[in-house]
């Protein structure tokens, strides 16, 4: 009977080490979101960068944990050139904040703590 249950059991996906980050960032006053990714421990930084330059009710939404950094950057770029916010002027590489953009759906199985959420 175990057995059986073993062989029926929905298999757990392997879950990233939360090395890399990608995540939405929402200014609530202005309606905007825009999504990037960093370095895990840089969280705390972009968030404060984000209040000084952009608007000071910024928060972090969502995020989801990347191993690798080449994950993190492709995701990132492949989620903003889809909904028209990702920018490249020579090697410098923008992501750009937007009102009600197409990847909000994206995110809405995880929380801000990189966790995901019960439903």
């Amino acid at each position: 009977a175990r057995y059986q249950e073993e062989l029926e059991a929905e298999p757990e996906r392997p879950s990233e080490q939360d090395i890399y980050t990608v995540y939405l960032m929402k200014s609530p006053s202005k309606g905007m979101h825009k999504v990037s990714w960093c370095k895990t421990e840089n969280l705390r930084t972009k968030l404060r960068i984000a209040k000084k330059d952009f608007e000071n009710d910024a928060e972090i939404v969502s995020r989801f944990p990347i191993q690798t950094r080449e994950k993190a950057r492709a995701v990132a770029i492949d989620i903003n050139e889809k909904s028209g916010t990702f920018k490249k002027e020579g090697r410098k590489e923008s992501y750009l904040w937007a009102s009600n953009p197409l990847y909000l759906n994206k995110f809405v199985d995880y929380g801000p703590d990189a966790r995901k959420k019960t439903r």
